[in-house]
Parts: structure tokens; sequence; C-alpha cells
């Protein structure tokens, strides 16, 4: 693909759905469990009773014997188990590769998108502070009247403006009401 092919080149979501177009679980056949039920059955001869100071060195053939023994198995298990993991292990990078691309380029994304967020705000929050500016009021600063939630982008300018209106006038009763009292 030239550059320009691959700009037209649109991703949807349901694109993106992952389809196994064929699996097969592995079957695998072994004598682990004849191996299984020989240990279990041997269990009794290698019981630590019957070993003392006269056998030391059968207790120590048979502790050799019984580790190589489970070195051995356990090392079988283990090359098979990379085995019968390969294919899943290549699945799982690709899947890994591909979401981890697509949240690159949705990150870089984001930060367009907060920067236009961050714009509507900023030019939001001018204009209340001008409307404030224009109602004179100065017993408080802009930042004590001021709330975050004006600048939603659910929340009307007028709604703002009202609001900044009715918190003037209430600092204007309270001061009243104080006056009063003397």
């Amino acid at each position: 693909m030239n550059a320009v092919e691959v700009a037209k080149v649109e991703i949807q979501e349901t694109d993106l759905q992952l389809v196994v177009t064929e699996k097969t679980l592995g079957s695998l056949t072994t004598n682990a469990r004849h191996i299984l039920s020989l240990v279990e059955a041997a269990l009794p001869r290698y019981d630590i009773a019957n070993y003392d100071e006269s056998n030391i060195d059968a207790a120590k053939k048979d502790k050799a014997m019984l580790n190589n023994a489970a070195k051995v198995l356990n090392s079988k298990r283990l090359e098979i188990e990379r085995e019968f993991m390969k294919p899943f292990e290549e699945f799982k990078s690709v899947v890994s590769d591909t979401v981890k691309l697509i949240s690159e380029c949705s990150s870089k994304i984001d930060l367009v998108v907060k920067q236009s967020e961050q714009k509507y705000k900023d030019e939001k929050k001018k204009r209340i502070e001008e409307y404030f500016s224009v109602t004179g009021f100065t017993l408080v600063p802009f930042a004590k009247i001021f709330d975050e939630k004006f600048l939603n982008k659910t929340f009307k300018e007028k709604d703002a403006f009202a609001e900044i209106d009715l918190k003037i006038a209430k600092i204007k009763d309270d001061l009243k009401t104080l006056e009063a009292i003397g």
C-alpha cells in the first residue's frame, strides 16, 4: 500500500473484534497418570522410617535416584509445556502488540481532544470572568465566586451568570444583616 491508500484505510470497531477461525485444543496422551500411580504405590518403600544409620548408603542412593527422577520428569513437562504453549504465545504477542498500537494512537487523539476541551473551558471562563467584571462587584475576588461546574459543557453560561448574580446578592444581603445587627 502506498501512503495515499494507507490514509484512506479506516478502522471500524467491528473490524477489531477477534474472530477465531480455527481452534484445535491440543490433545496430550502420556503415561503421567501411570507414573503417578507407581509413585503412590512405591511411597511406603521410601518412608523415612525405613532408613537409619545402618543403611545410610541406601538412603543416599534412593534420595539421589528420587531427586534425579523428579528433575527429569519436571524437565520433560516444561519441554512439552513450551511446545504446547508456542502457538498461544505467538497469538498473545500479536494481540498484545495490536492493543499497544491502538492504545498509543488513542492516546495521541486524546491529547487533541483534551486540548480542544481545555480551550473551550478557558474561553468560557474568560467570558464568565468578563461578566463578573461588568457587575462591578469588588468585595470578593472572582475566584471566591467562581465554581468549576460553570465550565461544564452542560452548564449554560446564562446559568453561570445567574448564579454569580445570586452569590453577589447573598453577599450584599448578608452585609446588610450584619450592619443591622451593628
